[in-house]
């Protein structure tokens, strides 16, 4: 019997709880009344929190939203009538709030903290206006983010780049995780070139030891090539990761621990250079990029012509130009824009 009234009285203190939580909700919603009508919204509410507000609007809409910390305790009071969404919700948070379309259509509500020095309003601001980030602003957006995986990195270099048209593609960000000084670039060029002679030694004893099929040279040649190789990339002191310069690619297009190539193959193509074009005495000009991990380095000559050296095969070209799909009719739009992002090199120099 005992044991029935035990039970009894847990159900009531269970089903009285559950009243209340349905009271104290019914109390909450009451203070907020929200209305569409033909996608313009109506709204009143007083002292009501801005999580339990937007949601409503979302549910609603059916337009996703991202609430920021800071911003999710704050309380709204505010009464109007028909408002599209992008005014609704100035009337509601002011101008700290960015709103991201796709296909014309609204696709999600940022509410964002106020403050200049806010680097994720920065981009969001910017993407909602459609203008990509500056420099300076892509800087410290990704270096906050390092930060997280790498608490004791320290910004080395950014090096932008250029595709063969000369249009800025991306940039390469680059950081030091090393314990001692940051290395100078004139130093670190200097023993990146010293290490590419001691992997370019190696290479000839590995292949001098496949002519004499002497199987100890060649496993020593090999075990030097890979010190070395571990010198120009430097992948225990350096991590790099290359970012769109707009909204067109992916916002990080590849991260790695090591040099970016711009860096850690100069010395390479430069050996190249020097070797090949002697009687043109070749001037470094820049990197361009045709691809992932794709670095072409271009060299001027004495006779002012361009020279350049693909890092893939290192030979050497004058020249370049964009395959064209001979019948577009017959291709699909997304092959065609494919094809016509290859290149096509004339003009070998075989030298």
């Amino acid at each position: 019997m005992k044991c029935k009234v035990i039970i009894k009285v847990i159900g009531l203190i269970i089903l009285s709880l559950f009243l209340a939580l349905n009271i104290a909700e019914a109390k909450n919603e009451a203070r907020i009344k929200v209305r569409l009508d033909n996608e313009l919204i109506s709204l009143d509410c007083k002292e009501a929190l801005i999580s339990d507000l937007i949601s409503l609007i979302s549910k609603k809409t059916g337009i996703a939203y991202k609430i920021f910390p800071k911003m999710k305790n704050k309380r709204v009071t505010t009464k109007f009538d028909g408002l599209n969404f992008k005014y609704a919700i100035q009337k509601i948070v002011g101008e700290n709030y960015a709103i991201i379309y796709k296909d014309n259509k609204i696709e999600k509500l940022y509410l964002l903290p106020k403050g200049k020095g806010n680097e994720i309003y920065t981009f969001i601001e910017a993407y909602h206006k459609g203008i990509f980030p500056e420099l300076k602003s892509l800087k410290n957006i990704v270096t906050k983010n390092v930060l997280k995986e790498h608490p004791n990195a320290k910004f080395y270099e950014v090096i932008p780049h250029y595709n063969l048209d000369g249009k800025l593609i991306s940039y390469v960000f680059t950081y030091y995780l090393g314990r001692e000084k940051i290395p100078l670039r004139k130093t670190l060029d200097r023993d990146i070139k010293r290490a590419w002679y001691e992997k370019k030694e190696a290479l000839e004893n590995i292949h001098a030891g496949y002519n004499e099929r002497d199987s100890a040279k060649i496993r020593d040649g090999m075990v030097e090539s890979k010190k070395a190789s571990s010198k120009i990339s430097r992948e225990n002191d350096f991590v790099s990761l290359e970012v769109g310069a707009s909204y067109e690619p992916p916002p990080i297009i590849a991260f790695w621990s090591g040099l970016p190539l711009d860096i850690s193959q100069y010395p390479r193509a430069l050996d190249v250079a020097n070797q090949r074009l002697k009687d043109k005495e070749p001037k470094f000009k820049s990197t361009y990029t045709t691809g992932l991990f794709t670095i072409v380095f271009a060299f001027e000559g004495n006779d002012k012509k361009t020279y350049y050296i693909t890092q893939d095969n290192w030979k050497i070209f004058t020249s370049w130009e964009k395959i064209v799909p001979s019948d577009g009719k017959n291709v699909r739009r997304r092959n065609a824009n494919k094809e016509r992002n290859r290149l096509k090199w004339a003009d070998f120099l075989d030298i």
